[in-house]
């Protein structure tokens, strides 16, 4: 049974935002570990306990792209499947490469605090919601 008790399905532009808002959550709480947010120095000291909070972050919101998957097509999706499908691991980890390389120059006025993230919530939502946006589940 579905957590959603609406009587309206949601159309691709509403799952696209709500990919996106999981996606781009996650990559907000990657970034509050890496550069701009801490010094490098105090990056490559925690480099062990920082990999364990970008992946928790990385869990969640592979779990959270499940949950929205499941609760919407009455059917499961595994964690790593719904990271795997979108390559989230490797958008991550480009990303804190790019973070922790010494000659990165920093954050500049008008530059977004993490990457874009809506290419990936749609590459997600056209994958996994067809049967569902077609309105045969």
């Amino acid at each position: 049974m579905s957590m959603y008790c609406g009587t309206r399905t949601f159309d691709r532009e509403q799952l696209v935002f709500i990919a996106e808002v999981i996606l781009c959550s996650a990559m907000d709480r990657i970034a509050s570990v890496l550069p701009d947010e801490i010094l490098l120095e105090e990056y490559q000291e925690n480099e062990n306990q920082i990999e364990l909070w970008i992946n928790s972050a990385l869990e969640t919101a592979g779990m959270g792209l499940a949950v929205l998957y499941a609760q919407l097509n009455d059917d499961g999706l595994g964690i790593g499947d719904a990271l795997d499908l979108i390559d989230f691991r490797t958008f991550v980890h480009d990303f804190k490469v790019e973070r922790s390389d010494p000659d990165w120059s920093g954050l500049k006025p008008g530059d977004r605090c993490t990457p874009e993230t809506r290419g990936l919530a749609e590459k997600f939502v056209d994958e996994m919601f067809n049967e569902y946006l077609e309105g045969t589940i």
